[in-house]
């Protein structure tokens, strides 16, 4: 039985399909480390009565395993206060989180706080170079009653 090239080629290209999946980057890991290190917050929108002016600046460290880890926030104060349980708490200073990141595609969709108070921070944007985030959470200033979502976004 005679075989065409493009018989052996395909064999061929099928074979290098495990060669290639080895040197596949961890894309969960590849989102981890563009997450961590020191962002600066530009700006904090979505409530009519509140007009960011601080400087904020969130830094997150890597753990073990790499979608955990601790976070400082210096400047807390500057943004919104979140709602939580029908009261308003300060956004957290300090403490451990939690990035949720797609196994499959390394898309980071939340970010969970825990500190002082603990929030769950809906990721919105993080670039692949590790130079833009945007996150929204639950906010409310000056009282509970103006709660609404608030967009953070921040660079390196």
């Amino acid at each position: 039985m005679k075989r065409s090239a493009s018989f052996y080629l395909g064999l061929f290209l099928i074979g290098l399909l495990p060669l290639a999946a080895l040197n596949c980057p961890d894309v969960v890991e590849d989102t981890a480390n563009a997450l961590a290190g020191t962002w600066t917050v530009s700006d904090a929108t979505g409530l009519p009565s509140f007009t960011y002016s601080g400087a904020t600046t969130i830094t997150f460290e890597l753990g073990d395993p790499v979608t955990t880890g601790t976070f400082t926030v210096s400047g807390a104060s500057n943004l919104p206060r979140l709602v939580a349980n029908d009261e308003q708490v300060e956004f957290p200073s300090s403490g451990s989180y939690t990035a949720t990141i797609g196994e499959e595609d390394g898309v980071l969709t939340s970010i969970a706080l825990d500190g002082d108070n603990d929030v769950t921070l809906s990721v919105t944007n993080l670039d692949a170079a590790g130079t833009a985030l945007s996150f929204t959470y639950q906010g409310a200033e000056p009282k509970v009653a103006d709660a609404g979502t608030v967009t953070v976004t921040a660079t390196k």
